[in-house]
């Protein structure tokens, strides 16, 4: 016979189980009141909720759906990929990879294209809705500022180009085993087929060495040599070369770059900072 006390305490070994599970979740949610930085007991709040009700059900979907969920709060993303893709028996999944960037990798790789230069101050003119470089007030200790002035050209400069190519997919990695490649663009066929990867750099001054925009050419080159190996395919590509003005460079540099680009199938495009909307105090 059932007796009243009987009543609040679980009746099977998995449902004690959950049901401490669930008291330690909440003991979580009560210390994360009390902390400035809540991510971690916020995340073990939700992994405790989630075999707790895994528990409670008591069937083997639910155990394996929360070994998967619990997963992706304390391994790699990829890893999960990798073993969703062998449950599936999805050999194509290992021919190639392709994945978006997050953003602190986007930082950096801009990070990569502020090593040998320095500028300069910039802030959001509201009523112009557009962004204002200031080239007279050079910075050259604010690395940081320079990365996220670096980035936001590079997304304006992909705004710009999606009128003449379409929608761009930003910052993208293709991968395959121990090798990667990354591009600031990539373009889509209709049939799915990459038809177009585009590289950006900004010369940010007359005295930015050329020769580092000419290596960062055949960066790209070599980039795209990998990108074939990696996917088999072999789309149009485009170096884009952003300006502070159209007097940025020579043309005896214009010359020079048109030249090593025609050697590696790449086409160049010189853009300026006003063409991709912003404002330019000199």
């Amino acid at each position: 016979m059932e007796t009243e006390g009987s009543m609040f305490f679980p009746d099977t070994y998995p449902g004690f189980i959950g049901t401490g599970c669930l008291l330690v979740a909440v003991a979580f949610l009560v210390l994360s009141v009390f902390q400035n930085d809540k991510s971690h007991t916020t995340k073990m709040f939700s992994i405790m909720v989630v075999v707790s009700l895994a528990l409670f059900s008591s069937h083997w979907v639910t155990y394996f759906a929360a070994i998967f969920i619990v997963a992706t709060a304390v391994t790699e993303l990829e890893f999960l990929q990798n073993l969703a893709a062998i449950i599936r028996k999805d050999e194509n999944y290992f021919n190639y990879k392709k994945e978006h960037l997050s953003y602190e990798e986007k930082m950096r790789r801009a990070n990569d294209d502020t090593i040998d230069s320095d500028l300069v101050n910039y802030e959001i003119d509201d009523d112009k809705e557009k962004t204002t470089i200031d080239l007279s007030n050079f910075n050259y200790s604010n690395r940081i500022h320079t990365m996220r002035l670096n980035f936001d050209i590079e997304d304006k400069v992909l705004n710009y180009l999606e009128k003449e190519f379409g929608k761009i997919e930003r910052g993208i990695r293709f991968s395959k085993g121990v090798r990667r490649v990354e591009f600031d663009g990539v373009v889509v066929g209709a049939q799915g087929q990459h038809r177009l990867v585009i590289e950006v750099k900004w010369r940010r001054d007359d005295e930015y060495p050329f020769t580092f925009i000419l290596h960062s050419l055949r960066r790209f080159a070599e980039r795209f040599d990998e990108f074939t190996e990696i996917t088999g395919e072999f789309p149009d590509r485009y170096f884009v070369l952003v300006l502070n003005d159209s007097s940025g460079i020579s043309q005896e540099c214009k010359d020079k770059l048109y030249k090593l680009a025609g050697e590696r199938g790449i086409k160049v495009k010189f853009l300026t900072l006003t063409e991709v909307g912003f404002n330019v105090v000199t």
